[in-house]
């Protein structure tokens, strides 16, 4: 399956049309709300500190739908 890749952040997306590939993203944290998520969906963390996630993938479709956290980042 191909994924559409975009420099963007949450604020920039524009998910309300119809896509059929997941999308990649930047945000502070997983969504709470505004936009329509699908599954496969995933923000990569614009803050990332040692112990936080890296990011969020939603697994289940919806506004906000729910999201997992990514691996946890760990220190060298």
């Amino acid at each position: 399956m191909a994924q559409t890749i975009l420099n963007l952040s949450v604020q920039d997306l524009n998910l309300a049309g119809p896509r059929r590939e997941p999308c990649i993203g930047f945000a502070s944290a997983a969504p709470s709300a505004g936009a329509q998520w699908k599954v496969g969906d995933r923000l990569f963390n614009l803050a990332p500190v040692s112990g936080g996630a890296s990011g969020w993938v939603c697994t289940v479709k919806g506004n906000p739908g729910t999201w997992v956290a990514l691996p946890e980042i760990v220190a060298a």
